[in-house]
């Protein structure tokens, strides 16, 4: 079952999934791949440089927002960001709306993407698939890559972002839980931030029709951004249609399980999931330590989740 897969005991307790998010990071990799190296990167950004105007540093989160959200195109966000950029000049702007007001405006959709490079990177996983095949109409399954982000990615990039979560808040959510006798609490290891994982299903309009698609996210249970997208992360999502029966979702979870460990243990991770040696760029930082140890204390999502999760043949 999935529980078997983590070394940690969990509290079973989802918005909606955004598949576009999986895809845009698609479309994002590949414009790296046509562009080259000439993208601006975050990390050249330091702190002193951010405006201390709440108002007008807002410029950057709000626009993410309206795009993350569906409710503004990329090209209105960038002529936004031109506006500001010319009324204000170099006055209380963040930098990367500076940045982003200089471009030229010929292609703003890949400036976009190519100017918010710097998040954790895209890892690719063999999964089995399911598929008709048109010669007989059985459905037959075949093993292909799918993209996923790596739970101990997301927060080592978080970590290196400037995320804090006080320690009085951790060290209060632990005393709570083992006051009220919660099992998995009851420990002497509160300074671990708990992070929670679940699950969510959602019908999605595309260019070919409807499809109902399976997300998995992970979360921060102690993080509350001003809005509540920015606490979520997508790791993995994929079309219902496409499981192969409990299959497909196993080898997810058995890759998430190996991400999430680490975090539990400290450490990037020495060895790929199976033992085998890891690619270049997690060897990099295979051993290194995270900031902090963290602890999965809570499994949610929909009641067609969890069916999928515990493998509930029937239900109500």
């Amino acid at each position: 079952t999935f529980g078997l897969y983590f070394n940690a005991k969990l509290h079973v307790s989802a918005p909606w999934v955004v598949w576009y998010i999986m895809k845009r990071a698609l479309a994002r990799r590949f414009l790296e791949e046509q562009t080259g190296d000439d993208i601006v990167d975050l990390d050249e950004i330091g702190e002193d440089d951010i405006s201390a105007d709440p108002k007008l540093s807002a410029t950057l989160e709000n626009a993410v927002n309206d795009i993350a959200s569906g409710g503004s195109s990329v090209e209105k966000v960038m002529k936004n960001m031109k506006a500001n950029a010319q009324d204000h000049l170099r006055e209380c702007l963040h930098p990367m709306v500076r940045r982003l007001g200089r471009v030229c405006g010929k292609n703003s959709s890949r400036d976009w993407w190519r100017a918010l490079k710097g998040g954790p990177e895209m890892e690719w996983i063999e999964i089995p698939v399911k598929y008709t095949d048109l010669a007989d109409g059985d459905d037959k399954y075949r093993l292909e890559k799918w993209p996923l982000l790596d739970p101990h990615s997301i927060i080592a990039f978080l970590e290196k972002s400037g995320l804090k979560i006080p320690p009085i808040s951790v060290r209060e959510y632990w005393h709570h839980h083992r006051t009220f006798g919660e099992p998995w609490a009851q420990h002497d290891e509160t300074d671990r931030i708990p992070m929670g994982i679940y699950g969510d299903s959602a019908k999605c309009q595309t260019e070919f029709g409807f499809v109902n698609l399976v997300g998995i996210f992970i979360s921060l249970v102690l993080w509350k951004p001003m809005s509540v997208r920015f606490s979520r992360f997508l790791v993995f999502a994929i079309p219902e249609q496409s499981l192969w029966g409990s299959k497909t979702l196993r080898v997810v979870y058995r890759r998430l399980a190996w991400s999430i460990n680490s975090l539990i243990h400290g450490e990037h991770p020495r060895a790929g999931v199976y033992g085998e040696d890891l690619n270049a760029r997690l060897r990099e930082l295979s051993g290194k330590p995270f900031q902090h140890r963290y602890a999965l204390t809570e499994i949610r999502g929909d009641w067609a989740w969890h069916k999928k999760v515990w493998r509930f043949k029937r239900c109500s």
